[in-house]
């Protein structure tokens, strides 16, 4: 009777095997060498995956003479090698190829002991034991082994776990032993078995640090994983602000001195710093991103005035004098500079000029009803000792609108009006005219300087006064939403330079019911 015993190889990524064993005997246990090896840890970058190397000898043989009352005999030892780098160490296992864990020759089959905790070689010679095998390795469940073992089922058995890479090279040895009697049929009797070494998981702990985010990681991400495997980061979100990644060093908000990580990108475990801390980064949100972040949709290279909101002006958080954007008024595709100023308000920072067009609550800032603005007439304004009578009124030049407090507020600034606020204008849909408090906010924000130096960019556009243009590059005026309780004189803003003596500076007054001023539209909250 002859028992061999054949490891074959395989080799998987990161790992290499080599090597077989043959056990002749009476009998022939055939065992099939494999590596298997998973990777585990947080791994920074250019830290390599483990990498495990398995070996078995050539041939183990054990030949069997059977007898009438039994004979016992067991292989020399055959040496197995394992090599390991993992950096948690390994996991060294043998499994069945089938759950049948007997031996066959032909139609004749070969059982394996049955004792879970093992036998050892005195007690498996004995009668008991006829026409059974086990196998005996050095080492089973990391424990010194001198005891047979039943062969192994598809669920496996554990040889040895290591804790660490060192010792580098770890050897065993797995010797067969078989019992037979006269009863047993002669052959060569062989099964299929794989030992396999798995790299050990690593443990990690990643501490997220959000500065002040509005939602995010509230506690750290821990687990486990193999070596130079990945794990998806968490991301976090700050209103105002686009979630830039996470840095490893202890960050502004802003930069990274060290290296920078996305959320959700994989990234390999470290073999051997597996406590992380990560800090968030944040860049102040501005008008671009902030209406890509509610979803708007461009109107060929511009976003649309129109889908202004509120939400999206408070979402804009870019510093005041680089918080401005380019937007187009789909009505006539005029397009219009808009900054957030220093009164938290998002503003056109240039003066409207639509002229001949019907306004309706689709695109402008009226309700149901249409109003028709007129083509400009420089004529068609009236002298500002004349009695006002309520009549549309509109110039444009220097790429300004000049506009009668009527005609501004969508035909609801009337002679009548001596109190409150006009809820129309001739803005686009989502904007309206500044009210005076939205211009005292506004005055009481800047210098006169810096109000001309700042986004808001006041144009000294001038006014239209006594059907005559004037003040050009001196002063500029501006019509708001506010009634007075004067029916010829209306609230205006004026903003002068110096070239105008006398009047450097802004304030607000009340005059000129009958002019024609720009139109400074401010968004609606």
């Amino acid at each position: 009777m002859k028992i061999t015993t054949n490891f074959i190889k395989q080799t998987k990524r990161h790992l290499s095997a080599s090597g077989s064993i043959l056990l002749p005997l009476a009998l022939k246990w055939r065992l099939v060498g494999a590596l298997v090896c998973a990777l585990s840890g947080i791994a920074a970058q250019n830290v390599s995956a483990a990498t495990i190397t398995l070996s078995m000898p050539s041939a183990l043989t054990v030949n069997v003479t059977p007898t009438a009352d039994g004979t016992f005999a067991k292989s020399n030892p055959g040496s197995i090698s394992v090599t390991s780098d993992a950096y948690a160490g390994y996991t060294l296992t043998v499994k069945g190829k089938t759950d049948n864990d007997a031996l066959t020759s032909g139609g004749n089959s070969l059982p394996s002991i049955t004792e879970t905790a093992g036998i050892d070689e005195n007690t498996f010679n004995s009668a008991t034991y006829n026409n059974k095998w086990g196998y005996k390795p050095t080492k089973k469940d990391s424990a010194d082994n001198t005891k047979f073992f039943p062969g192994p089922k598809l669920s496996g058995d554990t040889i040895d776990v290591t804790k660490s890479a060192n010792p580098k090279v770890n050897t065993y040895s797995v010797e067969l032993g078989v019992r037979v009697n006269n009863e047993q049929a002669n052959g060569t009797y062989a099964g299929t078995f794989i030992f396999a070494v798995t790299a050990n998981n690593v443990p990690y702990t990643i501490n997220y640090h959000s500065n002040d985010a509005t939602s995010g990681p509230g506690t750290p991400q821990t687990g486990s994983g193999a070596e130079g495997s990945t794990v998806n980061l968490d991301t976090a979100t700050k209103r105002g602000y686009l979630f830039k990644g996470w840095c490893d060093n202890e960050t502004n908000n802003t930069t990274c001195n060290g290296t920078t990580y996305q959320a959700g990108e994989t990234y390999k475990l470290r073999n051997n710093a597996n406590i992380v801390n990560l800090y968030a980064l944040w860049q102040p949100m501005g008008f671009e991103d902030a209406f890509a972040f509610a979803g708007k949709q461009k109107e060929g290279q511009y976003y649309k005035m129109q889908d202004m909101t509120a939400e999206i002006c408070d979402l804009v958080t870019v510093p005041s004098a680089d918080s401005t954007a380019t937007l187009i008024d789909i009505r006539d595709n005029n397009t219009y500079t808009v900054a957030k100023l220093l009164d938290g308000k998002c503003w056109m920072t240039q003066n409207l000029r639509i002229v001949d067009k019907i306004l309706t609550a689709q695109y402008s800032d009226i309700n149901n009803a249409s109003f028709v603005l007129p083509e400009s007439n420089l004529d068609n304004f009236w002298m500002s000792n004349e009695n006002p009578t309520d009549k549309a009124a509109v110039y444009v030049a220097n790429n300004t609108g000049y506009y009668s407090w009527f005609t501004a507020t969508a035909g609801q600034g009337t002679a009548q009006k001596l109190s409150g606020e006009t809820t129309e204008s001739i803005c686009a849909k989502a904007w309206k005219l500044p009210s005076y408090d939205d211009f005292d906010e506004l005055v009481k924000s800047y210098t006169l300087a810096s109000i001309q130096q700042a986004p808001s960019n006041f144009d000294l556009a001038g006014a239209v006064s006594n059907k005559i243009p004037s003040f050009f590059n001196e002063c500029t005026f501006a019509w708001p939403s506010t009634a007075s309780t004067n029916a010829k004189a209306r609230y205006y803003l004026r903003i002068c330079s110096n070239k105008h003596p006398g009047t450097v500076g802004f304030s607000i007054y009340t005059n000129a019911n009958s002019e024609g001023f720009p139109v400074r539209c401010i968004v609606r909250e």
